[in-house]
């Protein structure tokens, strides 16, 4: 019995691999979209890259992978409910958090983004160790853009055709096509002919390519979805951003002794001074929950890393080298902020 390999995109739902079927999708969610990769591997992988980027003085990239760094805390809390949830339907709210947890795994292993340009494409070595030792015969190709011929290539097996993908008409075309293409593309949708339209390259920004792309979003219900997730998107009618998945950390308790609730750390910021090569001392408020990551005064980050649950705030002020004022001050704001409780 023949065995065919099933290249990672586009990352639609399902668990189980088919007979005589390898399926990278499955083993790349199963492996890489985890808790234990997301605080783990991930974010030490981040963290290496970021220490590098301080080094060099390239605030550009410094800022991206700072952005990712902090970004592990949240999607680690969230990544196993939404790769489980998007294992069994069509999810929005998974989807969002999987397409931001895919941004991490590629810039964590440094592989580009795949031939829909959402979802990681993993290099030589993974996929090997994907393999278990399985010797596949061939790469089967679902959609023509699923990334079977890149995976092809890439260990030297031929490519054959697969059963094709239950997914709604999409068109492909370059950016500079938009625009002359408008009445066409734009009527199709509005008669059903086309769900969505995708972009190879960037579309220029003149006044008749705007235009045509917000008519396009005017015409299609998954025009946005297919911008955001991909194929992976036409699957889904709509799905919150990451950002609105994320709540406040609820208030600690007043009182003391005071404990940490978060992990605490101060490095070069924010981003945007980052990018303006006029970075300053950071600390960062990073809660193991779907919260999101909180920028705050040095002062605050020192006060947080000297409360250990059996200090004072007194006792914490001065082992942090802070007025007892100010640090009190502190301590009922990063109460407030859920960062401390009695």
């Amino acid at each position: 019995m023949s065995l065919v390999l099933r290249p990672v995109g586009p990352f639609l739902t399902g668990a189980a691999e088919a007979p005589g079927e390898l399926n990278l999708s499955v083993r790349l969610r199963e492996r890489l979209f985890t808790a234990a990769a997301m605080s783990g591997e991930h974010r030490a992988a981040l963290g290496d890259q970021l220490r590098a980027a301080f080094a060099e003085g390239d605030g550009e990239a410094a800022a991206s992978l700072l952005v990712a760094w902090v970004q592990t805390w949240a999607l680690a809390s969230m990544v196993d409910e939404a790769r489980q949830r998007w294992t069994q339907r069509p999810d929005g709210a998974a989807l969002a958090v999987l397409i931001a947890a895919a941004e991490i795994v590629a810039q964590a292993k440094g592989w580009p983004m795949g031939a829909d340009g959402r979802w990681p494409e993993p290099d030589a070595d993974w996929v090997m160790s994907a393999l278990d030792g399985a010797r596949p015969d061939a790469v089967a190709q679902h959609h023509p853009e699923d990334g079977a011929e890149a995976l092809g290539a890439l260990l030297n097996l031929p490519v054959i055709q697969g059963a094709p993908l239950p997914l709604p008409p999409v068109v492909s075309i370059p950016g500079e096509a938009l625009a002359p293409r408008r009445a066409e593309l734009c009527g199709a949708v509005a008669r059903g002919e086309l769900a969505a339209v995708r972009l190879t390259s960037p579309p220029p920004e003149d006044l008749p390519t705007r235009l045509a792309w917000g008519e396009l979003h005017l015409e299609s219900d998954l025009q946005a979805q297919l911008d955001r997730f991909g194929l992976a998107g036409l699957t889904v009618n709509e799905a919150p951003s990451l950002a609105e998945l994320l709540s406040p950390a609820p208030p600690g308790a007043p009182g003391e002794p005071m404990r940490r609730l978060c992990d605490v750390a101060i490095l070069p910021g924010p981003p945007s001074a980052l990018r303006a090569g006029r970075p300053r001392p950071t600390a960062w408020l990073l809660f193991r929950g779907p919260h999101p990551p909180i920028p705050t005064i040095v002062e605050a980050g020192r006060l947080l890393q000297a409360l250990d649950g059996q200090r004072s705030v007194a006792q914490a002020a001065q082992a942090a080298g802070l007025p007892v004022q100010q640090a009190e001050e502190l301590a009922e704001a990063l109460r407030g902020l859920g960062a401390l409780t009695a």
